[in-house]
């Protein structure tokens, strides 16, 4: 329950979205790294600044994606980012579909393609129509020293997979970053079941990806 002193704070508003067109001029590039053999301390150096991550959370409803311009243009911009995430619901086919078929391989040959050669695939994790998928910038790579990932689901019987939520935990140096793509019940008398989806998530999903990294 909230307390009396929680309702009457404020509600503040979202935070100003991300500005697609920073500059990732003082990126290495892969060429000056391997001309003045300075990986490791050039990155070091800028992982020790600021690293630029972007988080996408989409459901295609079995629908076809996009042209790939048309999917960088309002999604990615090609080499703006240190690592991306792209998570979908219903992606390539139906929830009633993926059940049979969960294969999201065509979807994640889609992605490689678009978000170009300077990034690698680092891993991906499927939960029936629920998917995620990381890729880190090449500059970066050799810095990511751990990864894993984990599903759980919340759907039918509360066993199976047509919800429920996917994640993805890796290090890059010393820093650990963890991001779960979720597809919840919908519609707003569902606020219950939300809720308790939820609780079993975040209880359950730390637990599974501690236990993978030891």
């Amino acid at each position: 329950k909230m307390s009396q002193k929680s309702k009457d704070v404020p509600i503040r508003s979202w935070p100003e979205a991300l500005d697609d067109n920073i500059r990732s001029d003082d990126w290495p590039t892969l060429k000056t790294l391997e001309e003045n053999n300075s990986f490791d301390n050039g990155v070091s150096n800028r992982l020790r600044r600021k690293m630029f991550i972007r988080a996408i959370t989409w459901n295609l409803c079995a629908k076809p994606p996009p042209p790939p311009d048309q999917f960088l243009l309002q999604m990615i911009p090609r080499d703006k980012f240190h690592v991306i995430f792209v998570g979908t619901e219903e992606c390539e086919r139906s929830i009633a579909k993926s059940a049979i078929n969960p294969s999201k391989k065509a979807w994640e040959k889609y992605l490689a393609e678009v978000i170009g050669p300077n990034y690698s695939p680092l891993r991906s994790h499927t939960l029936q129509a629920i998917h995620l998928i990381a890729f880190v910038h090449l500059s970066i790579a050799r810095h990511c020293s751990f990864c894993t990932s984990a599903a759980v689901a919340t759907g039918a019987v509360n066993t199976l997979g047509n919800k429920g939520a996917v994640a993805i935990y890796l290090r890059i140096g010393k820093t650990t970053i963890l991001v779960a793509n979720a597809h919840l019940a919908a519609h707003q008398n569902d606020e219950v079941r939300r809720n308790s989806d939820f609780n079993k998530i975040n209880k359950m999903l730390p637990a599974l990806l501690e236990r993978k990294e030891f």
